[in-house]
Formats: structure tokens, sequence, C-alpha cells
């Protein structure tokens, strides 16, 4: 069955009016297709395992639109993957600047909108810069709270270094230890 809207005053040919198409089965190439248009194909299924089935039997779709109560649209969301799931209404997502827009596989790839979009499109590279010394023993603690005493006592800037002498960084390196178990056993407490 196939429903169509009429549009009187639009000039013949200038326009492709809203299509529903009923009683087709899963194998139509109208199901199979990606249609850029305004036809909805309507597929008729028993359960909405065999809708989750019919969506994972294809390539990943760009968004899942679900129609359902919270305890099936979990389901679905769970079952299958895409681009977007979008609750109780089609394309909305679209035009959400915050939300972000794109597909996986071969419904696209990447992202478009928001910090999403930007991030997308940047190039977010990470720089690590290790003075070229020999390493402390110091640098491989196993205890969280001795890494945060062998950070703190690395950075320590090297003129400071240079006026405390040899007693001086080692009451400093002991001092930060004792800090450092303290609070880590005030965390432990809470």
């Amino acid at each position: 069955d196939i429903f169509q809207a009429s549009c009187p005053d639009i000039e013949e040919g200038a326009f492709f009016p809203p299509t529903l198409i009923t009683g087709l089965q899963s194998a139509s190439r109208l199901v199979q297709e990606e249609i850029f248009g305004p036809v909805l194909p309507v597929l008729t299924v028993s359960s909405c395992d065999e809708a989750i089935s019919i969506v994972n039997g294809k390539e990943k779709p760009l968004a899942v639109y679900v129609f359902a109560p919270s305890p099936v649209v979990d389901h679905v969301m769970a079952s299958t993957s895409s681009g977007a799931v979008v609750v109780g209404d089609v394309m909305m997502h679209k035009g959400n600047p915050e939300l972000p827009f794109g597909g996986i596989g071969g419904s696209g790839m990447g992202r478009l909108h928001g910090i999403s979009g930007f991030e997308e499109f940047s190039n977010l590279r990470a720089v690590m810069n290790r003075p070229l010394t020999m390493p402390s023993p110091m640098r491989l603690p196993v205890e969280p709270a001795l890494a945060k005493v062998a950070w703190t006592y690395a950075n320590l800037s090297p003129k400071f270094l240079r006026t405390m002498g040899r007693a001086g960084k080692v009451l400093a390196l002991l001092a930060l230890v004792f800090v450092a178990r303290r609070i880590a056993r005030w965390r432990s407490a809470i």
C-alpha cells in the first residue's frame, strides 16, 4: 500500500510528496537501500528482537529511531550500534548543536557539531618533554603517595636545589614523604 500526501498548489514535477509505503518484506529494495527523500518504508515485525535482527543484518545506520517504552528503548540501544539513537522523534538530533552528529562505517565516519566537531577536525597532540638525564630511582614508585612526592621533588627548581645542599635535599625529601603518607592515611580514613 502507498500513502502519499497531496499538494495541489505546487507545480507538477517540482515536488515529491511525503510517501508512506507499507506491506514490504525485509528483502525489498526499498528496505535495503538508503533513501534520500520523503519516502518511508514501513515493515511489520512480530517482536522487538526481530526488528533488532533486521537492523543488525545491515550496515550500521546513521540513526535508530525508537518509538517505545523505556525498557524497550534500553534493549534496542544495548543491542544495536548506530551513529545516534532518537527516542520518540526523527531527525531532531541533527538540529541540536550540542549533540555530535555522524555515523559509523558505511553511514559515515566522524562527528559534526559542538565540541565533538571541533575535536574531530583538530589535531590533538600530546607533548612530553623530559630532561636528558639519568633516571632517578624515584621515577617509578609503586605507592601513589610516594609517586606524588617523587613528582614534587623532581619538579623543584634546580636553583632552589643547588642552594639547599645535600642535607637540605634529604630533609626536604623526608618532609615530602611524611606529608604524603599523612595525606594518604587521611584519605583512607574518609
